[in-house]
């Protein structure tokens, strides 16, 4: 009976400590707040949006952002990623001193349909810990040409011809 109990006893504490230690990694990280007065740094995106409007299915367009730290403390861009694996984000600087500016290159594979990506930037913000850009798309998969067998020359998409 004595070993049972001792085996008892350890999955009991087993379970424990397995709780608290899940717990404190389940615990939301502590953010420092600066105080009033204190430098501190502050992103800020010259637009947040953009919209590619009409692109052929499987097209891979760009579109640059510019970043600005309007703060007075140096800017970290920690992490920067995508809602999706058909934008790829790439950044100029990481690390952004008072008044500087960055730019993100954001490449989108378009897929058919209406669709829209996200990007998402951490920092070191206090203010603004997460900022977001979203990028939408309109993927066209086909394209119809009346009559077959007129000569339409090198055309692009939404250029119209007489």
């Amino acid at each position: 009976m004595a070993k049972s109990d001792a085996i008892w006893k350890w999955a009991l504490l087993a379970l424990v400590i397995t709780g608290v230690m899940t717990w404190l990694v389940l615990q939301p990280a502590s953010t420092k707040k600066a105080a009033p007065g204190d430098p501190r740094p502050r992103i800020f995106l010259d637009r947040d949006t953009h919209d590619f409007g009409a692109v052929m299915s499987g097209e891979k367009v760009t579109h640059r952002f510019k970043i600005r730290n309007v703060g007075d403390a140096p800017l970290v861009l920690r992490k920067i990623s995508a809602s999706c694996s058909c934008t790829v984000p790439k950044v100029e600087l990481t690390r952004l001193p008072p008044d500087a500016t960055s730019t993100i290159e954001a490449e989108l594979t378009v897929r058919a349909g209406r669709r829209s990506s996200r990007i998402y930037i951490d920092s070191n913000d206090p203010d603004q810990p997460r900022a977001i850009i979203q990028l939408v798309s309109e993927g066209i998969k086909t394209v119809r040409v009346e009559p077959s067998d007129f000569d339409f020359g090198e055309m692009h998409l939404g250029q119209t011809a007489t």
